[in-house]
């Protein structure tokens, strides 16, 4: 290995879909070989819709406690950084900026899933339509403008379950894609995609989607490579960070392993 590994895409229990201690994810970072570890956990938000795939407000407090901690004990052996990952909700953007400046955040990624607040609405996951692709596109777009964020996690995670990259496609890629470059503004391939791709849980082109990083290395990105961290053990799989980084370089994408810090944004 000629250098360390950085993530700055990992979650925790207390979003209910990922598993492991918060400091098992520490541990197996160290032991694989990260000299950064960034923990972003999907973040809550001051509405009163029952999640199952993000904290609760009454949580907040608690994971900046737990990672602040892990920073401590583990100062000298790995940088750990407190994050938070978090949906297009402009509404909520004044009381986001209030919770980052209180809690001195690191930094924020915007990873979009939903089309708002309330999940019972559109999992752009599951998009089918070219118009939902243009919605997604526009949101994101906005969102990077925001000047909240690091970078976008999976922005090709629309596309999971399209069914091929036609028009829709190629135009919601080129939105984003010129958006990023225009701002200098970092594009996740993301690693959690590349698991959903060997369990086939999506039934369209998948993500990361060869095609759209295509289109982001003809405008020349910038990419960060992500695990998003689900359990510990995605960790481990540093083979698919290398693996990432060469398939980013073929495509003409500039990789970075570096973010601005929410004091720079």
């Amino acid at each position: 290995m000629d250098e360390a590994y950085r993530n700055y895409h990992t979650h925790t229990a207390r979003c209910r879909h990922a598993v492991d201690a918060d400091e098992v994810y520490v541990l197996t970072a160290i032991a694989c070989g990260y000299d950064t570890l960034g923990f972003s956990d999907h973040s809550p938000w001051p509405y009163s819709v029952s999640s199952d795939c993000r904290m609760s407000l009454d949580e907040l407090e608690d994971y900046i406690r737990s990672v602040r901690g892990l920073q401590s004990r583990y100062r000298g052996r790995i940088r750990i950084l407190t994050g938070l990952e978090c949906e297009y909700y402009p509404k909520y953007y004044d009381w986001l900026r209030s919770v980052r400046d209180r809690f001195r955040l690191d930094y924020l990624i915007l990873g979009n899933h939903y089309l708002r607040e309330d999940e019972d609405n559109c999992y752009f996951a599951y998009a089918r339509s070219g118009d939902q692709l243009k919605v997604y596109a526009d949101m994101a777009v906005e969102g990077m403008r925001s000047g909240l964020f690091a970078y976008l996690a999976h922005p090709d995670v629309a596309l999971a379950s399209y069914p091929q990259f036609d028009g829709a496609a190629e135009q919601m890629s080129r939105i984003i894609c010129q958006a990023a470059k225009e701002m200098d503004f970092p594009l996740e391939y993301n690693l959690q995609g590349r698991l959903y791709q060997d369990l086939n849980r999506y039934d369209g082109l998948t993500y990361p989607c060869g095609d759209f990083w295509r289109i982001a290395g003809a405008f020349g990105c910038k990419a960060i490579v992500g695990v998003d961290a689900h359990a510990a053990a995605s960790l481990r799989r540093t083979d698919r960070i290398d693996e990432g980084r060469r398939i980013l370089s073929a495509y003409g994408c500039r990789p970075v392993d570096s973010i601005r810090s929410a004091s720079e944004n």
